[in-house]
């Protein structure tokens, strides 16, 4: 598992570097214009594409044949395939290596002559694409390594080679990187690609190993505690060996993780890949776990107290507890983390927290919702299972327990997650504020739940009206409900929650519109904004609150940033721009708030 990790990490780090460089050649910006200029593109693609082939082969020829000679010093008497192996590593060190300098020494050469190369997007992505391929495979061998050293495998020559080779490699072009900075925004962009691939596959592995690690205590523990498990005098308690086989992945990818995300991207504040890393997968990642895991545990309980468990001793049946108790501290810990981070950069980032907060609010209803839905559609269908059967049900099988457990556990935990979190929106969206009714995670949930809703009931109904007719025709109709329950169960969800929704997008349309009408009484102005390095959030709140697009100018004085703005009544700032005297208007946010200018 631990090496498909690896080589699925490989392929996401080249395929997404060359793709991300594909699309930036294809812009056509002003930006580009200095940076196409130089040796020219597909001269350019010829010597990055053979130096990375020509580096990987020599890089791996060199670890095949190092590898080798540490087996042959050190590792077992008996070697198999030897000289294959020793064939191949020369082969590529011999070819690879002068084709790689005769390579490299062109594009060093063309560099030093034409200065525009080092902004090169085609570059960059080489760069990076040799700093993650390099990484995945000092990372395979830092694990070779720790495992032999745990006991849990092996002596291979080639996990010490691959470390030695490969963070060699990667250090050079590392520093080579480093110096040559990122002077435009695809070039930055290339390497925040880098930074939270890297950052995220490695969170992901070590959160998995290290989970993997405390399952196996508790669990260990769990049985001991519950007398399945006794432990002899001078005997190693069970969880050891599993934790010895996961602790060398765990450590390395804690470890890659902490220096690329930690320290690396420490100060690559508001970007959007930062965004998706940390909000997309970290936070919600994170608490979407714990509430998988805290359902886990409540239909579990349930289950035992009233269901019909497939165990009947209460050892047996829980012993899915240390996983979920697992899951929650791991996705707890990645959560709160990652939480402590954004709202760290919420505060350097003016104008964020609102569209920050609200769009964990509409993921967290969605979810919530999920939730609420399932437990009304499950409890119908065991509703309807009674009405067939009669009640003779509740006495004679207990089938229906189970779906009643079931049912609680969604409700327990979608009903206060989707009522705590709507009351919040409606709340806001009740302010009159036109951005929180134009909101797009609003949009997107409202039409979500129509259209998956809409053909959910289409395919119920459908379902339904062949059961009848079937049964119909067959001059049986006794079996109706008996075939048909799961049809029913989603046709009176979607007659719940289909009804809601559609008004809500009614009165969106209806409120939304009457606030444009208001604000098309004065004309539109043509508003440009300065702002600094974290005026963005702004820009899009203004752009919200007027209906319409604006233009920004972004200042070019190094470290400079939008001032607080964040008690800004955007309402009062629209009224100031539509009193304008003239279309040109200008603002200027500082310290005491944002200064309205009219131009001709």
């Amino acid at each position: 598992m631990d090496f498909f990790t690896l080589v699925v990490f490989t392929i996401i780090v080249v395929l997404g570097g060359i793709l991300y460089g594909i699309v930036a050649l294809t812009r056509r910006t002003r930006g580009l214009g200095e940076i196409d200029r130089g040796i020219g593109t597909v001269r350019r693609l010829y010597f990055y594409i053979v130096s990375i082939v020509a580096l990987m082969m020599a890089a791996n020829g060199m670890a095949l044949v190092v590898g080798f000679l540490l087996d042959s010093l050190i590792g077992p008497a008996t070697l198999t395939g030897t000289s294959v192996r020793l064939a191949t590593g020369l082969s590529l060190t011999v070819v690879g290596i002068p084709l790689w300098v005769i390579h490299w020494r062109i594009v060093v050469r063309q560099v030093v002559e034409i200065p525009v190369e080092e902004r090169s997007v085609i570059r960059k992505v080489y760069l990076y694409s040799i700093l993650g391929v390099s990484l995945t495979f000092a990372m395979s061998g830092a694990i070779g390594i720790l495992e032999w050293s745990f006991g849990t495998s092996s002596f291979k020559g080639w996990s010490f080679a691959a470390v030695a080779v490969f963070t060699a490699v990667w250090l050079y072009h590392w520093r080579l990187e480093n110096g040559e900075g990122q002077s435009t925004p695809e070039t930055t962009a290339v390497r925040r690609l880098y930074l939270y691939i890297v950052s995220a596959v490695t969170l992901i592995i070590a959160a998995s190993t290290f989970a993997q690690i405390i399952n196996a205590v508790l669990l260990d523990a769990y049985e001991i505690m519950m007398a399945t498990v006794v432990l002899r005098p001078g005997e190693s308690v069970p969880w050891n060996d599993v934790v010895r086989g996961y602790l060398g992945t765990a450590l390395v990818s804690a470890s890659v993780w902490a220096i690329h995300w930690l320290y690396f991207a420490r100060r690559d504040v508001g970007s959007l890949l930062r965004s998706i890393y940390v909000n997309l997968l970290a936070i919600f990642g994170g608490i979407v776990t714990v509430l998988f895991a805290l359902g886990f545990l409540i239909y579990g309980g349930l289950i035992w107290v009233f269901g019909v468990p497939d165990e009947i001793f209460a050892s047996s049946h829980f012993r899915f507890a240390p996983g979920a108790i697992t899951s929650i501290i791991v996705g707890l810990s990645v959560a709160i983390h990652h939480w402590m981070v954004a709202s760290d950069e919420i505060g350097i980032h003016v104008g964020q927290a609102d569209s920050f907060r609200r769009s964990y609010a509409y993921a967290f209803a969605g979810i919530g919702l999920i939730g609420l839905a399932s437990a009304i559609a499950t409890l119908v269908v065991m509703i309807v299972g009674i009405v067939e059967v009669g009640v003779e049900v509740i006495t004679g099988s207990d089938l229906w327990r189970n779906s009643l457990a079931f049912t609680l556990t969604m409700g327990v935990i979608g009903t206060p997650l989707w009522g705590w979190y709507w009351i919040w929106i409606q709340r806001r969206v009740g302010t009159g504020v036109l951005a929180e009714r134009i909101a797009i995670p609003r949009r997107i949930l409202i039409f979500a739940v129509l259209g998956l809703g809409v053909l959910a009931l289409l395919g119920a109904l459908s379902y339904l009206a062949f059961i009848v007719f079937r049964e119909f025709l067959d001059g049986d109709m006794s079996t109706v409900l008996r075939h048909s329950k799961e049809s029913i169960g989603i046709i009176v969800v979607a007659a719940v929650f289909l009804p809601y929704h559609w008004f809500l997008y009614r009165a969106d349309r209806r409120v939304t519109r009457e606030l444009v009408d208001v604000s098309q009484d004065s004309p539109r102005k043509a508003v440009t904004v300065i702002v600094g390095d974290n005026g963005m959030a702004f820009v899009r709140e203004l752009q919200d609150a007027l209906g319409y697009g604006i233009s920004f100018l972004q200042r070019a004085d190094p470290n400079t940033e939008t001032s607080d703005i964040s008690g800004l009544d955007l309402q009062e700032l629209v009224q100031r721009i539509n009193n304008a005297p003239v279309r040109n208007v200008l603002l200027i946010p500082d310290v005491t708030g944002v200064t309205v200018l009219s131009y001709r």
